[in-house]
């Protein structure tokens, strides 16, 4: 690690272990957290016992499900990909005098700016991204864009970045990769995963600890100061191309509801909730093992299945 990094990681140190050590806690509070619900169906009034963990990102059911997305993606480039192929854009702000949160606020913030700009200039395309920590922990982007983008575009966007959002600096603030064709781009999905699986996997890496603690601290509910961090995105049309099958169109309606831990369970009752419907995502227990040991595609695709719930006072 060079001696910026080192710096910028002493300069943090109090603010990172804070969050790192709350996250720590977070993620052992969920281990063997289950829901267990009673709901009738709208549709044939018959009852159906439901169980299935409390997933987050950083369990293994949310990787494979980015996988199944991931999937989609590539099922959807083999067949639209012809004379386009694809440029990779990658998207670094400036780090020292930014704590961590606040570098990847700036990175999200003028990230969206770009984009949209992006589209003005190029017109409507596909595009899918994902994000990455550095060694300190903070973020960059990397844009797989479905489309050519000239020197002279580049060369734009890059002042953009650098001058008008102050976001980072013109040298290494954007970075464009040589025109790829489709022929070379081998697996979209693979080049993707590769990013997803070293963010949510390395956790022997600091960097990585405090890049999903604060991924995780600014993504909490309780938190009012921020709206969030993405770990990947993709255009509306890619979106839409990459939803998952559902194998379960019925809603239900919930009548009871068990929070299940290890050690207790705890019951929530109907007033906890108002009477807007909940899309929650589960496992079958009965798919789960043969999932896994299979690594069949479409099973993968099809075995998250979400419930419309219309939880009633």
């Amino acid at each position: 690690m060079d001696k910026r990094a080192q710096l910028l990681l002493a300069n943090n140190h109090r603010e990172n272990a804070v969050l790192m050590g709350t996250f720590k806690r977070f993620l052992e509070d969920q281990k063997g957290l289950k829901l267990l619900m009673l709901l009738r169906g709208k549709q044939d009034g018959q009852l159906k016992k439901v169980e299935f963990e409390i997933l987050n990102r950083w369990k293994k059911e949310y990787k494979n499900r980015v996988l199944a997305h991931f999937y989609k993606l590539n099922q959807w480039a083999e067949s639209n990909l012809q004379a386009s192929g694809v440029t990779m854009v990658t998207f670094t702000t400036y780090q020292t005098g930014y704590s961590a949160t606040q570098q990847f606020e700036l990175l999200k913030a003028n990230y969206r700016k770009l984009r949209d700009n992006m589209r003005k200039e190029l017109g409507k395309f596909q595009y899918v991204w994902v994000t990455e920590p550095h060694k300190t922990g903070y973020a960059h982007i990397h844009m797989l864009a479905f489309c050519e983008i000239s020197q002279a575009q580049q060369e734009k966007f890059k002042r953009l970045w650098s001058e008008k959002y102050s976001a980072g600096d013109y040298e290494h603030g954007l970075n464009f990769s040589d025109y790829i064709s489709k022929e070379n781009l081998r697996s979209v999905k693979n080049y993707l995963m590769k990013y997803v699986t070293k963010s949510l996997e390395d956790f022997a890496d600091l960097g990585t600890r405090i890049y999903n603690a604060v991924a995780w601290n600014m993504s909490r509910r309780s938190n009012t100061e921020s709206t969030g961090f993405r770990f990947y995105g993709m255009s509306r049309d890619l979106t839409t191309a990459c939803k998952l099958d559902k194998s379960d169109e019925q809603k239900y309606q919930c009548l009871s509801m068990n929070l299940v831990r290890p050690e207790r369970r705890v019951s929530f009752p109907n007033k906890y909730f108002n009477d807007r419907g909940y899309k929650v995502w589960f496992v079958m227990p009965s798919e789960k093992v043969n999932i896994y040991r299979t690594g069949d595609i479409e099973r993968l695709q099809t075995a998250y299945k979400t419930l419309s719930f219309d939880l009633t006072v």
